[in-house]
């Protein structure tokens, strides 16, 4: 029984260029190891382009996502903003404290609530 040669991998590290093909084109059990190697390598630079791929679209959908939320987020700060100016803004401003319409005190016509009336 023949003994399988173990010296790809010390050929591969640490031999020179030369050493190792012209070792690799004598021994049939290294020269089948390159094969697996080869293949091996083919396989991951392969799927490497297919990860970045999905990589790059994974980006994109993050990105969608997160300008989604920031636009979802001021059209919900902009409208509860605007609710909180409308239900605190004061009427009391246009009217002095001793309960005369302010424009009315200018001498302009007012309606029933003191406010400017065009009519």
């Amino acid at each position: 029984m023949e003994k399988k040669c173990n010296k790809y991998e010390s050929y591969f590290i640490f031999a020179s260029k030369d050493d190792f093909e012209k070792h690799i084109s004598e021994c049939k059990d290294c020269s089948h190891e390159k094969l697996k190697q080869d293949k091996l390598s083919f396989l991951i630079k392969d799927s490497s382009e297919t990860y970045r791929l999905l990589s790059s679209k994974q980006k994109i959908k993050k990105t969608l996502l997160k300008i989604a939320c920031s636009l979802l987020l001021l059209v919900f700060a902009g409208t509860f903003a605007g609710i909180e100016i409308f239900n605190n803004y004061n009427y009391d401003y246009f009217i002095n404290s001793s309960g005369i319409s302010v424009i009315s005190e200018q001498g302009l016509p007012t309606d029933d609530f003191g406010f400017f009336d065009y009519n």
